[in-house]
């Protein structure tokens, strides 16, 4: 609205009268109104930024026509809570309160937002699989040219008594662990890196944010998902060039 906290004169909020009803000769009568300076600007999001003006709470109660009443009341839990503590916390307000109100946390009050984030964590998480199943095909050509190279060599072990089936775990074996060491190098200079950007925040977010910086939070849960994807992707890549050219 090109408002700042430097205007002398005060802005004028209107709102309908909640306890009258709207009257076409005389419009005016039928709008509460109060006056204030404003005393701050913020900015979250745009969408945020359209829908929400802080007020002080006589002066809402004022314009809306309430005595006592309050429309919805903020909680907010220590830090630590655990998933578990804040289902807890939930279902003990909802039988405190009744059916009559609802009880939601941040995500259920978002949940468009929170969505959507799900989705593009799943897209890009499905956007990096692939781009690591084409880098796999590097281990399935090198494991092939090993293979044909060391065919002397195979031959040899199989003199020597070797089976089929251990040399087709001999090169597997050396093809997935090739993929591991990988694995394991990436995960310590990704979750390295996360640490320390939450830590000191090198990466700067543009614009006027709450936050400095990219917010980073490493999960459990994404580092164990990381860890099968990568090592099934590098097993598989192992497994077809050995079946193909080691046979029984």
């Amino acid at each position: 609205m090109g408002m700042n906290p430097a205007f002398l004169s005060s802005a004028t909020i209107f709102f309908p009268a909640r306890d009258r009803n709207f009257s076409l000769s005389n419009p005016a009568a039928s709008i509460e109104s109060v006056s204030m300076r404003p005393s701050g600007i913020f900015t979250v999001n745009q969408q945020i930024d359209e829908e929400l003006m802080i007020m002080p709470l006589d002066q809402t109660r004022q314009l809306l026509g309430y005595d006592e009443e309050v429309s919805g009341i903020e909680v907010r839990m220590i830090d630590g809570t655990t998933k578990k503590d804040l289902r807890k916390a939930i279902n003990g307000i909802k039988e405190i309160m009744g059916a009559d109100f609802k009880v939601l946390d941040r995500f259920r009050q978002n949940t468009s937002l929170y969505k959507m984030m799900r989705y593009e964590k799943a897209a890009i998480f499905l956007i990096l699989i692939f781009i690591i199943i084409i880098i796999a095909f590097n281990i399935f050509g090198s494991l092939t040219m090993l293979i044909i190279e060391k065919k002397d060599d195979i031959e040899t072990f199989r003199s020597l008594g070797a089976t089929d089936k251990m040399l087709r775990k001999t090169f597997t074996l050396e093809g997935w662990l090739i993929s591991l060491l990988g694995l394991a190098a990436g995960l310590v200079i990704g979750v390295g890196f996360a640490l320390l950007q939450h830590q000191f925040g090198f990466i700067k977010m543009p614009g006027n944010f709450l936050v400095n910086a990219y917010p980073v939070i490493v999960q459990w849960s994404d580092i164990l998902l990381t860890i099968a994807g990568v090592a099934l992707i590098g097993y598989l890549i192992a497994i077809m060039p050995v079946k193909r050219n080691i046979r029984d």
